[in-house]
């Protein structure tokens, strides 16, 4: 799969990247595995989509499905952060309605930003700068 995740539990953070071709049933599969389980409740998320080539979306109404799932999925009472790090395309495109959506929805309690590179994002989360190298390592086709 292209799309793979660190849980990061010093940090509080869940980081993902994903490269190559991606499918929306892809992302599902991660945020129903990742964010069901208890001990990440709360903990601020990074998503790198900056190698992503393709990103199938099989229907338009898909990322509010995602949107509406993934705020389901917060812990209440008290808010985290969600970092999408996306440069341009259809990619972005489709990162800049999921967030609208997510931040739309009353039961969400993560602030979405989106970042054209990972520093700035990092940064904005509080985070080291190395944190995804030290993570994941080189990025894929490196």
């Amino acid at each position: 799969m292209p799309l793979e995740h660190r849980i990061d539990h010093a940090q509080r953070i869940v980081l993902v990247r994903c490269w190559g071709e991606i499918s929306d049933t892809e992302i599902f599969t991660y945020q129903g595995e990742v964010w069901s389980r208890p001990g990440v409740a709360g903990y601020d998320e990074l998503v790198d989509l900056t190698a992503v080539e393709t990103l199938q979306v099989s229907s338009s109404a898909r990322s509010e499905d995602l949107a509406r799932v993934a705020s389901a999925m917060d812990q209440p009472g008290g808010e985290s952060r969600f970092a999408i790090v996306v440069e341009s395309g259809i990619s972005l495109q489709l990162a800049q309605r999921y967030a609208a959506q997510r931040s739309e929805l009353a039961r969400g309690r993560k602030v979405v930003q989106l970042f054209p590179r990972l520093e700035p994002a990092l940064a904005w989360l509080g985070r080291p700068a190395t944190l995804m190298d030290e993570a994941f390592g080189a990025p894929p086709g490196s």
